[in-house]
């Protein structure tokens, strides 16, 4: 049976396997220096200099590329170990959840700003959800296909994903 080169296209990107790479070698290096008090989101993200970029117009395309960023990193299964112990560590440990709440902060500005740029742009179809909701519905799918399912996330689910969480205006037929 041959490996369907589409279920991973992150994967394969040479900007993506820089990206988990800086982000691993900035796990190891907080760990060795600092211990693992000091492996926490921010600090990995800021270590790494890898961040949730800011939105740009066309939303749709723009946030099908951050989720394939973001499923190329949970393809990795030491990324994937990195981000269940943060949120397992985050339930438990104060300094962590202030940190987890200060990224899902910055998400939710990030995608509040998408969702009003795609508004301007006439890009919806309706008032979208408010956009914590909008992030889960983006975000929970995924965690829960690679996390849970042990399955990579594939091109069509993050399709479903985007057409789940908002309503978008018809999109033009391609081919």
């Amino acid at each position: 049976m041959s490996q369907n080169a589409g279920a991973e296209p992150a994967a394969y990107d040479p900007r993506a396997a820089r990206s988990r790479e800086a982000i691993l070698c900035a796990a190891r290096l907080l760990l060795e220096r600092e211990g693992p008090e000091s492996v926490t989101h921010q600090r990995v993200a800021r270590e790494a200099g890898v961040v949730f970029k800011d939105p740009m117009s066309p939303v749709r395309p723009w946030l099908r590329r951050e989720l394939q960023w973001v499923a190329g990193e949970l393809a990795s299964p030491a990324m994937a170990g990195v981000a269940v112990t943060l949120m397992h560590r985050a339930r438990w440990d104060h300094a962590t959840a202030e940190r987890r709440e200060h990224l899902m902060t910055l998400l939710t500005d990030r995608i509040s700003a998408a969702l009003d740029l795609a508004a301007a742009g006439r890009e919806l179809a309706n008032e979208p959800a408010e956009p914590a909701l909008v992030a889960a519905m983006l975000l929970g799918p995924m965690l829960f296909r690679r996390l849970m399912q042990d399955q990579p996330v594939s091109p069509e689910l993050i399709e479903q994903a985007l057409d789940s969480a908002v309503t978008w205006q018809e999109r033009p037929a391609t081919g």
